[in-house]
Order: structure tokens, then sequence, then C-alpha cells
């Protein structure tokens, strides 16, 4: 699981999602992404879905949305 800004101080975190993927595919891996940032209209949003990013959460996240998001994408909100 990744969790992380889109504004960074030296990159993107659009950038690092792909480097990250990208050395997890080379693993035979996959990671499921969060990101969380400011940027919130439709382009950005989109920008970043494509990037490699199954969710995206804009700021300020309420920890209950948060904990609701990881439960899902690691497939925890299931029972048993």
């Amino acid at each position: 699981m990744s969790l992380s800004n889109i504004k960074l101080p030296d990159a993107d975190g659009c950038w690092l999602i792909g480097e990250v993927k990208s050395r997890q595919a080379r693993r035979g891996k996959k990671i499921a992404a969060i990101a969380v940032t400011g940027l919130v209209d439709d382009d950005d949003r989109i920008r970043i879905l494509k990037a490699g990013f199954q969710k995206h959460l804009s700021k300020p996240v309420e920890p209950d949305k948060l904990v609701e998001v990881l439960a899902k994408l690691t497939g925890r909100d299931k029972p048993g």
C-alpha cells in the first residue's frame, strides 16, 4: 500500500507512483496507492488516477474516510 501527496518538494507524486509501480511490476507484485492532495478539479483527479493511483482523496482528509479507503483497497472491509 502506498499513500502519497501529489505536490512533493523535489518531485511529483504522479512521477513517484510510476516509479514505485514500475519497480513492483519487475518483481511481479502489484501495489495499491492512494493520492492525498489539495488538487481537486476533474483534470487533476483524472491525471492522478491515470498515473496509477487507485484513489484520490482531497485534503483535508477525514481520518474515518482514510481508514475506510485503506480497508477497501486492502480487502479488509470484508467479513471473515
